[in-house]
C-alpha cells in the first residue's frame, strides 16, 4: 500500500488502541478492557518508500488479543489481511565493572535501583550531562531530582558517585515518545568513545532504510548489530514496577544473537557511519529489541552530543 494510506491505518489503529488501554471502546465492543486482561498489541509499518504494509506484534495469541484484532479489521482500523507476529513478552532492559575515565557503554545505575548502561554525553547550558533510560537513572519516575547516578552499581566493589539526577521526561501508562532521563556528572574523567572504542560523529536525521545494519555497546551484551524493521507503536514494556506502551519507537530485528538484554538499556545505537540513531529501550531478549530516536531526545532536554 501507499505511504500515505499505511499511515493512515497506523493513526486509525493507534487511536483505538489507546482507547481500549483507557477503558473507551467502540459502540461495537461488548465491554472495556481492564488490564488484566487488555491485549498487547504493537503497530507496526514496514517497507520503504509507497511500498508498506502493516503488521501487529503482539505478546501472545490469546483470546483478548484475538478479539481485539478482530474488532479492528471488522471497523477498517487494520486492513482485513493484516499480518500478525507473536514476539512474546516486551520488557525494559533493566553488569557490572567499575570504570575510569567514564565512557559511553559502561554499567550506571541510579543509587535505588538496578543498573542499565550509560549511552552518551551530553552538552547543555546546564552543564556537562550523562543520557540513559527513565527506568534506569529516574526509576520510572520515583526517583528524586539530585538522586545520586553511581558507576557500575550500589554495592559493587569500586562503586562510585559519577553524577546526580538532573531531568526526566515522565513515564505514563501510555502515549510514550520516549525513555529518556539526563544526569548532571560530578567527576571529570570522560571518555567520550564508546567502551567499544567507536567514535560517534553526528546524529542520524535521514529516514531509516529496512534491513539497515545498526549497532549498540550495552553493558550486558556489549557489541551486538540488528536490521532495521520497522517504527512502531503502541509497545508495551514491562518495567520494574509497571508496564508503560510507547510510540513512534525503532524497532531492530536480529538473528542469532539478541541485540539487546536486561541491563543494556540506555545503549546508544548508532548506523554504519557511525552516526547516533538512539537509545535502547526494551525488547524481548530473543529477536526484537526497541530503541527511542535520538533526536527527539536531544530536542526534549535541549541538549547537543558531547
Amino acid at each position: 500500500m501507499r505511504h500515505d494510506e499505511a499511515h493512515r491505518y497506523h493513526d486509525r489503529a493507534l487511536a483505538y488502541l489507546h482507547g481500549t488501554r483507557h477503558g473507551v471502546r467502540a459502540a461495537t465492543a461488548a465491554r472495556p478492557v481492564s488490564r488484566e486482561d487488555e491485549a498487547h498489541i504493537a503497530i507496526a509499518i514496514e517497507g520503504d518508500g509507497d511500498e508498506r504494509r502493516i503488521v501487529l506484534r503482539v505478546k501472545a495469541l490469546d483470546n483478548a488479543t484475538l478479539r481485539t484484532i478482530k474488532v479492528m479489521r471488522e471497523l477498517g482500523h487494520v486492513p482485513s489481511d493484516v499480518r500478525v507476529e507473536e514476539v512474546g513478552l516486551l520488557s525494559g532492559h533493566g553488569a557490572q565493572d567499575a570504570v575510569s575515565p567514564i565512557r559511553p557503554g559502561v554499567a550506571c545505575a541510579n543509587e535505588h535501583g538496578p543498573s542499565g548502561t550509560l549511552g552518551c554525553f551530553l552538552d547543555s547550558d546546564d552543564g556537562k550531562l550523562i543520557l540513559s533510560a527513565n527506568h534506569v537513572l529516574a526509576l520510572e519516575n520515583r526517583a528524586l531530582k539530585g538522586s545520586s547516578i553511581v558507576q557500575p552499581k550500589l554495592g559493587i566493589v569500586g562503586e562510585r558517585e559519577i553524577a546526580l539526577l538532573h531531568d526526566a521526561q515522565d513515564l505514563f501508562s501510555a502515549g510514550n515518545l520516549m525513555d529518556a532521563a539526563v544526569a548532571k556528572l560530578t567527576v571529570n574523567d570522560i571518555n567520550s568513545t564508546i567502551f567499544n572504542n567507536v567514535d560517534i560523529n553526528g546524529v542520524r536525521t535521514t529516514p531509516l532504510v529496512t534491513g539497515e545494519t545498526l549497532t549498540k555497546f550495552g553493558q550486558s551484551t556489549e557489541e551486538r548489530s540488528g536490521n532495521f524493521l520497522s517504527m512502531t507503536s503502541n509497545v508495551s514494556l514491562k518495567m520494574r514496577f509497571d508496564t508503560y506502551s510507547f510510540d513512534d519507537q525503532i524497532e531492530i530485528n536480529s538473528t542469532g544473537q539478541p541485540f539487546s538484554a536486561g541491563g543494556d538499556s540506555g545503549a546508544l545505537v548508532y548506523d554504519d557511519q557511525k552516526r547516533a540513531v538512539g537509545i535502547v529501550i526494551g525488547g524481548n531478549n530473543s529477536n526484537r529489541s526497541f530503541v527511542t530516536p535520538i533526536a527527539r531526545i536531544l530536542e526534549r532536554f535541549n541538549a547537543t552530543l558531547s
